[in-house]
């Protein structure tokens, strides 16, 4: 499951997932964000994964990068929110895949991202902090 949050008024947007996430679900949130009128292309963005399992193969993984190079659809940084091993092994594959197309990094710590996009993304997360 995953909810999507664009704030215009920060040029943000939050991403949270939570349980099971697969391939399908990543795509449906790439179109959704592709429609919003309020998403612009150079909006930071946060995706935190702390309470999913990313189901996902390698070449899953693979095909998503594609997808996101195909839609060239964000000139903005993006932090990913991770916590575990599997996590970080699936997006060192993904961020590989899209090293000089798009600005992602990996971070384990909500402040730690937060400096990376310039904001502190503690309010914007609360909801979804972590066990």
């Amino acid at each position: 499951m995953h909810h999507i949050a664009v704030h215009p008024e920060h040029e943000l947007v939050v991403g949270t997932f939570e349980g099971k996430v697969t391939l399908d679900e990543h795509m449906v949130l790439k179109q959704k964000l592709m429609v919003d009128d309020r998403a612009r292309e150079h909006f930071r963005g946060v995706l935190d994964y702390r309470r999913a399992d990313l189901s996902m193969s390698v070449s899953e993984v693979k095909q998503l990068a594609d997808y996101a190079m195909e839609l060239q659809s964000s000139s903005g940084r993006w932090a990913l929110l991770l916590d575990s091993p599997e996590q970080v092994a699936l997006a060192m594959i993904y961020l590989g895949k899209v090293e000089g197309e798009q600005e992602e990094r990996m971070f384990s710590s909500v402040e730690s991202a937060s400096k990376y996009l310039d904001i502190d993304l503690t309010p914007f997360l609360q909801s979804v902090s972590p066990a």
